[in-house]
């Protein structure tokens, strides 16, 4: 946004920018909209996840380029705690990309037991094994986590917090 703001103000047309950063190709838009209308919800309404292979997609219109934007939608739910967006690569290594957002759960806590890490609410791990098996392994396995609140430990809870 800042680099969007440097153009303006040399002379770039603002409506030409937003353009080119927001509009997105049909195939894009409708490979995001499939990827939603693939969501699952928890019995419980706390986690929402999506799964995709790259194998199956086009290079420019691959979901994963709006990784970001499926993360938002998700979220938008109100019930919803964490989001999570399972991705099969296309080689044939076995190895799942997972990404996970979270509103309030750090959830850095919870994949490093895995080897992954990020930020409270933004992280990501890798698990070995199909799309299939890393949803039937890590979603029961996050529901006891963020049901536990014993296993999380408190954070932060607002920038303010940091001021003395």
């Amino acid at each position: 946004m800042c680099l969007a703001a440097k153009l303006i103000e040399f002379g770039a047309d603002q409506h030409e920018i937003s353009s080119k950063i927001c509009e997105k190709t049909r195939e894009t838009m409708m490979n995001n909209v499939e990827t939603l209308a693939r969501t699952i919800f928890t019995d419980d309404g706390k986690i929402g996840y999506t799964s995709f292979s790259l194998k199956k997609t086009k290079e420019n219109d691959r979901p994963h380029r709006e990784a970001p934007w499926i993360h938002s939608q998700t979220m938008s739910v109100r019930e919803i705690e964490v989001s999570v967006i399972f991705k099969e690569p296309d080689n044939n290594e076995g190895k799942i990309q997972i990404s996970l957002r979270s509103k309030k759960i750090p959830i850095n806590n919870f994949v490093a037991q895995y080897g992954g890490g990020g930020h409270a609410f933004a992280a990501g791990m890798t698990f070995s094994g199909t799309l299939a098996e890393a949803v039937a392994v890590i979603i029961p396995k996050l529901t006891s986590y963020i049901n536990d609140p014993g296993k999380i430990k408190p954070i932060i809870s607002s920038p303010c917090d940091y001021v003395e």
